[in-house]
């Protein structure tokens, strides 16, 4: 911009150094014409005056005849001298704007110098612009490819840092759900007698008391169970072990409430070498969306050993001992939940 400028500068100077160079051709001009016609007109009148002196003494009859060879003589030299103050006008002219022509060329040769040198420093500012807009170019570049490394780095730390949140939520959400969850667990084995009139004992009645042990309810709620005998070793394969549940009769317990199962076996049923076994299945869910299934599984070997001094009314004394296989809750069942 500082450039156009300068340029500006010089072309309105050059303009007016050749506007007054204009005007002074002009005006001196004027003056050698000027001055050539005030020469010229001071030679008629000394002319004019020379001419009266020469006739003066001719006598009167002789000076129609001096006058008129003056006057002819006169106009000769007349001629001859506006030729020359013509000729004097026309050299000065000539050589005035010869000169103002050689100065104006000059000026030019000056002008088209300056004019070069502000091309060149017009070229050099430009050359040094694009330098600078290069580096600066080169710069930004680098900071563009740095801040995309790093934004690159805080996305990828970003993205850890979410997946491990993530890690974190789902951790507490399955530690919050194993926490408040429902459980069913076996919170007592109840076994009661039943007597005849006369006090003996018939039967032995045994209840499964299964407690809910969670923080939650526990919905879809199915039990069942039975008691069974062997006069050999248990065999886990034996079809009686797979209780079969019943998936109309669920029902919901909440925290801290109980359901029972209640079974009873024959006094005529047992005898000192016969094993029985109470086997008794829960399956439920909690109150958690998409959580499996739950099930928990019970085997009880109930002992009645025989006693001599007891009689009718207490013939055996009852012991009970978990055994078998069919003991677990959920992914340690035997079986998998089947309602």
């Amino acid at each position: 911009m500082h450039g156009s400028y300068r340029g500006i500068i010089i072309a309105v100077t050059g303009l007016a150094l050749l506007s007054g160079g204009v005007w002074y051709g002009l005006d001196q001009q004027a003056l050698y014409r000027e001055e050539a016609d005030q020469r010229h007109a001071d030679y008629t009148r000394r002319a004019a005056d020379q001419i009266q002196r020469t006739c003066a003494a001719t006598a009167t009859a002789q000076k129609p005849n001096c006058i008129k060879e003056a006057v002819s003589e006169y106009r000769l030299k007349y001629r001859d001298n506006q030729r020359e103050y013509d000729d004097l006008v026309a050299q000065k002219t000539s050589a005035l704007w010869t000169s103002l022509m050689g100065i104006a060329a000059l000026i030019g040769m000056f002008l088209s110098a300056v004019g070069v040198a502000l091309v060149y420093t017009t070229f050099s500012e430009a050359k040094k612009t694009n330098r600078i807009a290069m580096r600066e170019s080169a710069r930004a570049t680098r900071r563009a490819i740095s801040s995309g490394v790093e934004t690159n780095h805080a996305l990828e730390i970003a993205e850890r840092n979410a997946e491990a949140a993530t890690a974190q939520v789902a951790v507490a959400q399955d530690t919050a759900k194993r926490q408040l969850r429902a459980y069913l667990t076996t919170a007592d084995l109840i076994v009661a007698q039943e007597r005849a009139p006369d006090g003996s004992v018939m039967r032995y009645r045994i209840a499964v008391k299964w407690q809910n042990t969670g923080q939650t309810p526990a919905i879809n709620v199915c039990v069942d169970g039975d008691i069974i005998t062997f006069d050999a070793p248990p065999d886990w394969s034996d079809p009686r072990f797979g209780v079969i549940l019943e998936p109309e009769k669920q029902v919901l317990i909440g925290p801290g409430n109980n359901i029972f199962l209640r079974r009873s076996i024959a006094i005529s049923e047992i005898t000192p070498l016969r094993k029985v076994y109470l086997i008794s299945v829960v399956e439920y869910n909690d109150t958690f969306l998409d959580t499996p299934r739950r099930r928990t599984e019970l085997c009880t070997e109930i002992l009645f050993v025989p006693n001599p001094s007891g009689g009718p009314q207490t013939p055996f004394t009852i012991t009970t001992e978990q055994d078998g296989l069919m003991n677990g809750m959920d992914e340690g069942c035997l079986k998998p939940p089947t309602t």
